[in-house]
């Protein structure tokens, strides 16, 4: 931790930051945070299967949902849940189309 060199002040109401505005929104954000994801694992030369794609969406929901307690949060954690598992399939599954000799050969179909 640094501190600053500056006196800091304390606010006199919660600083709220909605990092997403609703659920469209968040699907947008999280498809094109997977692709760049995948692009950086691509450029490591990482690969994935569609299967690993769909296994990692699983295990990260149940991360998320059972492990980290998203549970408790009712609906929204549900929700959320999903919504991190829908990423990690994004990533994995775009992963796997950039890297996939059969995509490459036959033009991308």
């Amino acid at each position: 931790l640094i501190m600053p060199k500056r006196q800091t002040i304390t606010l006199k109401s919660p600083l709220l930051h909605y990092s997403w505005r609703d659920y469209q929104h968040v699907s947008e954000k999280h498809l094109k945070y997977g692709v760049l994801g995948a692009q950086d694992k691509a450029k490591n030369n990482k690969k994935a299967s569609i299967v690993y794609a769909f296994f990692r969406s699983i295990t990260d929901f149940l991360q998320q949902y059972i492990l980290r307690l998203g549970f408790l949060d009712g609906q929204r954690g549900l929700l959320m849940a999903v919504i991190l598992s829908q990423y990690a399939f994004h990533k994995y599954a775009a992963l796997w189309t950039m890297t996939d000799d059969i995509s490459k050969q036959s033009g991308n179909h």
